[in-house]
């Protein structure tokens, strides 16, 4: 499947994004109210799904409630998803949100998940999503319409030295180093 192909990809260089998240996620447990919705973008392959399911991992670990879906997978899924969490009792929803491909929403499913983050603050939920990033302002015009600003964490392409770590990381029997 395509999370079990996610879930394989060694996580390195997104440290600085991983402790963003953790900050996020230790508020939320604090009991604050959620920090605004954050939409992390970067060219494909930049890393943004593989930081999501990382994401996932950390609000599970804190124990929270957290629900992922990935947009592009099926519609009538994210479709059910959002539904559901709708209908649950309000401190229920007092959850994580985590959407892959946002962008690939159909506008009323997007408008939805807008309006979930700005409910109450006692039970408005934590969320985040991944958007290519041509798609970002109206991802975010969206939000505004509910309300609500939507944070933005642009991925840029890894570095050389984490490059080199990841296909250390992905491929044990490589050994080869640049040379000097």
């Amino acid at each position: 499947s395509a999370q079990a192909y996610v879930k394989s990809i060694p996580f390195c260089g997104r440290q600085g994004a991983l402790a963003s998240w953790q900050a996020d996620l230790d508020v939320f447990a604090q009991g604050q109210p959620a920090p605004d919705p954050i939409a992390i973008t970067g060219e494909w392959g930049s890393g943004k799904t593989r930081l999501l399911h990382e994401w996932a991992q950390c609000a599970a670990a804190r124990g929270r409630d957290a629900h992922m879906a990935r947009s592009t997978g099926s519609a009538d899924h994210c479709h059910t998803a959002v539904e559901s969490l709708c209908r649950r009792p309000p401190p229920l929803r007092h959850c994580v949100l985590l959407f892959d491909d946002i962008d690939s929403l159909k506008p009323d499913l997007l408008d939805r998940v807008a309006q979930l983050a700005q409910e109450p603050e006692d039970i408005r939920p934590l969320v985040a999503c991944t958007c290519d990033p041509h798609s970002f302002h109206r991802v975010a015009a969206a939000f505004a319409k509910a309300s609500s600003h939507l944070r933005r964490m642009n991925l840029s392409p890894l570095g050389l030295d984490s490059t080199e770590n990841l296909v250390r990381l992905a491929y044990p029997g490589h050994v080869g180093r640049r040379s000097a």
